[in-house]
């Protein structure tokens, strides 16, 4: 057996649940081979419960879904430059209000 100090990341984690969903493992059949195998890495129960209720409507990708909103380089060290810059020339201008 593998030590218990096993690092994968959550794509990997995902894998294992659908793999083990395939083979007809039951969620807490999952959690616990996960338990045993991953120690305090493996994933909570109710993690494991919502990804099996994925896999059971359908879902076969592990990744992610897209989400809307703010795209994570919307913060980029040249748009808060830009955002710091309209503020210095307009002092009355409070970016609390627009946030």
């Amino acid at each position: 057996m593998l030590e218990n100090n096993v690092n994968m990341d959550k794509f990997e984690k995902r894998a294992v649940i659908k793999y083990l969903f395939l083979k007809g493992m039951s969620g807490e059949a999952i959690h616990g081979d996960m338990l045993a195998t991953l120690g305090d890495n493996a994933l909570a129960y109710s993690v494991v419960k919502s990804w099996l209720a994925k896999f059971k409507r359908g879902r076969n990708n592990v990744k992610n879904d897209h989400r809307s909103g703010c795209s994570k380089d919307a913060a980029s060290t040249k748009n808060v430059q830009i955002v710091n810059d309209i503020l210095k020339e307009y002092k009355y201008l409070d970016y609390l209000t627009y946030c």
